[in-house]
């Protein structure tokens, strides 16, 4: 009987264990389970959507060939809300939330924007804009249309001293008042002790022809001047034009604004430079801070630039823009 009671005991004691454990085990199961305070944006519908004003335009269509290119190569899926008036931005808005998108990119470059960030916030959707110019809590990628003034400057003065003149005029080109850019390139040349002096030109033309005898007369008065930035894509032709018949493509360098298939050509025929907005890299940098958003990692606003082609590089842009307009048949 001992007997039977000892072996009784010890089943007892081994059982008690056993559901010792298995309580033990249990609390520490649900320790470790996140609570919902301590959760973060994260990737669930493999879903993203870039919500983007339907300008029909190239830059647009470069937008999104940055933001379906990206998407694609970082293994997501992602899909465009393209709008064309506040309605359609707000009911675009939906449309993301309701399809379930684990995030957002918006385009903020028009229209009364916020009701679109309300709706997103109040559905809890990790978001990034692009292309907003107010200050507001946001993660935003955003492109300064003037930075890249003290860069042309710089180009002009470096390829003006290259070509044996120690001092001489800038002329901009343009068909509104450019007197931040005047300011900007005369702030940016004193810096680096470079003589050369900034004047503006204002065409007041009614067409090609007329614009391209107006400049000519101007270079005839003037021969000191060795550069001309042309602040859009219509004078940058005319720039380029004029020089051309005037025999001064050695001696006059001209950085023009804006890809068209125009502007690209020029190169053929002695253009320096040209200005291109990054809207682009916009999408490509937004796309992949929304991607790292949803990862939890760490992210921040980005500033970008224009950039400025050149002969050895304007093949890269072309190449984007010729893809995207054939995409979305601009």
């Amino acid at each position: 009987m001992k007997h039977i009671y000892s072996k009784a005991k010890v089943l007892l004691i081994i059982l008690s264990c056993i559901i010792l454990l298995s309580a033990c085990a249990g609390n520490e199961t649900e320790e470790s389970t996140p609570t919902p305070d301590n959760t973060v944006p994260s990737i669930q519908s493999g879903l993203i959507g870039f919500i983007v004003f339907d300008s029909q335009k190239i830059n647009e269509y470069m937008a999104m060939y940055g933001f379906l290119e990206t998407a694609e190569y970082i293994g997501i899926t992602g899909k465009l809300y393209r709008f064309k008036t506040q309605e359609e931005l707000l009911s675009q808005t939906q449309k993301a939330i309701d399809d379930g998108c684990d995030g957002v990119v918006l385009d903020c470059s028009i229209y009364d924007y916020p009701q679109a960030i309300t709706l997103l916030k109040q559905a809890q959707i990790p978001l990034v804009t692009v292309f907003n110019t107010s200050a507001d809590e946001n993660i935003n990628i955003y492109i300064n249309n003037t930075k890249h003034y003290a860069d042309i400057a710089l180009l002009f003065a470096e390829k003006i001293k290259e070509s044996g003149q120690s001092s001489g005029k800038i002329l901009i080109y343009s068909d509104k008042d450019s007197a931040e850019a005047a300011e900007s390139f005369t702030s940016e040349l004193k810096a680096y002790d470079y003589s050369y002096e900034v004047i503006s030109y204002q065409n007041t033309a009614a067409d090609t022809q007329g614009a391209i005898a107006e400049l000519t007369e101007k270079l005839s008065q003037d021969s000191s001047i060795y550069g001309i930035f042309a602040t859009n894509s219509s004078l940058t032709n005319i720039a380029v034009q004029t020089v051309e018949k005037s025999n001064g493509k050695d001696k006059i360098f001209v950085i023009g604004t804006s890809l068209t298939d125009t502007t690209i050509k020029l190169f053929e025929k002695g253009l320096f430079g040209l200005c291109v907005n990054p809207v682009n890299e916009a999408l490509v940098t937004a796309t992949h801070t929304l991607n790292a958003m949803l990862k939890g990692q760490a992210v921040e606003d980005k500033e970008l630039s224009w950039h400025i082609a050149n002969a050895d590089t304007i093949h890269k842009y072309a190449y984007i823009r010729n893809n995207a307009k054939d995409l979305f048949g601009g």
